[in-house]
């Protein structure tokens, strides 16, 4: 259960970081052909 809860801290800690590098530089994804398909 250590390693479950040591994985989803990792994990919770580069959403965070990602989330502050998106809203910071303003990036935004492109869109895709596949990503249109797949959600239709």
């Amino acid at each position: 259960m250590r390693l479950i809860g040591i994985a989803f801290t990792i994990l919770g800690a580069y959403l965070l970081i990602q989330v502050a590098v998106v809203f910071a530089t303003g990036l935004r994804p492109a869109t895709s052909g596949l990503g249109i398909v797949w959600t239709a």
